[in-house]
């Protein structure tokens, strides 16, 4: 699903030798980080023309989930689509991409029997500086 979504909706997908070629730039560009950004070339070949849509608001009830401090999914395009497309915005906050902690999951889940939901939910605990570095000094 997650594929046909993204290549469907994707004008600017390339053929596998134009992302290689892409790909190899990008590391000869970025030699200390170009490969923290993987090769990919998932749409290559895909089959389909792209599917032109429009995001507007649909009428029904909606929740966006979005962890503040996550880079996957940055913050700020869960409020931009919310400008967009209206519903509510839920705020995790921490920085985990997709965490769901007992708390935050029994939020959304109520949502689906009451149609209420809070705003936020405090998310995975950031660690603090202290502890990072305690854990990093430990192991020497």
């Amino acid at each position: 699903m997650n594929r046909a979504a993204l290549c469907n909706e994707d004008p600017s997908r390339a053929d596998l030798a134009t992302a290689w070629t892409a790909y190899q730039q990008r590391l000869a560009r970025n030699p200390m980080t170009g490969r923290d950004n993987n090769f990919s070339a998932a749409c290559a070949g895909w089959p389909l023309p792209v599917q032109a849509f429009r995001i507007r608001p649909g009428g029904g009830s909606l929740v966006l989930a979005g962890h503040r401090w996550e880079t996957p999914s940055p913050y700020g395009w869960t409020i931009q689509t919310h400008a967009i497309v209206g519903g509510r915005v839920y705020t995790v906050d921490d920085d985990v991409h997709g965490s769901a902690l007992v708390e935050c999951a029994t939020d959304v889940i109520g949502f689906f029997d009451t149609g209420r939901i809070d705003v936020s939910c405090a998310g995975v605990p950031v660690p603090t500086a202290t502890v990072a570095a305690t854990a990093v000094f430990r192991g020497i």
